[in-house]
């Protein structure tokens, strides 16, 4: 009997399925488990250029903490400034750590810094000057720190980044010039996802064959 190509394609998909179900997996706790701390903080996101966007970061941040692992309790305490004259310090370090640990009654603080960089142009010129394509790119970096509240100490650090376009030109001999520009507030929404996203892997539980 000669096999039809549909049958062997289902075959062969019942033989990966079986493959499959023969190494059966086990969940494999998160990097970081953030039930070690009984109350977390936050501090909101720095950012001078664009406050508005650090704050947006900061909520989107502690939405993927309560996606990765329910009912984790997130204390949010407010922008640094006001964080830290409610301690008395003039910066965030390892002792102002301990007394907002102490001020607000949370054993573990997350702190980040938000920057995104001027659009940056860029030009290519293809053999014999036949085609020209220029593009300006935005760039965008976050980076969180979580500071143990008894000792101060970094307990755990990530940093993500991202860039993406503004605007697109293209010219090539024979052809009509094309031009694409974006507006770059829309594109630093966009990227702020993508650098929090970045940053779950440590809180989400992973799979592994047993």
């Amino acid at each position: 009997m000669r096999l039809t190509r549909p049958l062997v394609a289902f075959g062969f998909g019942a033989l990966l399925l079986l493959q499959a179900c023969s190494h059966p997996q086990v969940q494999v706790p998160p990097r970081m488990e953030l039930s070690r701390w009984p109350t977390l903080g936050i501090v909101e996101f720095r950012d001078p250029m664009e406050p508005e966007l650090a704050s947006l970061a900061t909520s989107q941040f502690v939405q993927m903490l309560h996606a990765a692992q329910p009912g984790t309790p997130i204390l949010e305490l407010g922008n640094a400034t006001h964080v830290l004259a409610e301690v008395q310090h003039a910066e965030l370090d390892f002792e102002a750590a301990r007394a907002i640990g102490e001020r607000y009654g949370v054993d573990a603080i997350f702190t980040g810094e938000l920057v995104f960089d001027a659009p940056k142009p860029r030009v290519s010129v293809g053999d014999a000057f036949e085609s020209v394509a220029a593009r300006a790119d935005v760039t965008g970096r976050l980076v969180v720190r979580l500071l143990d509240a008894r000792s101060g100490a970094s307990v755990w650090s990530d940093s993500s980044s991202a860039s993406a376009p503004v605007a697109t030109f293209g010219m090539a001999q024979g052809a009509s010039p094309v031009l694409d520009v974006s507006d770059p507030r829309d594109a630093r929404l966009d990227l702020l996802h993508a650098l929090v996203s970045a940053q779950r892997y440590d809180f989400y539980p992973s799979w592994r064959d047993e």
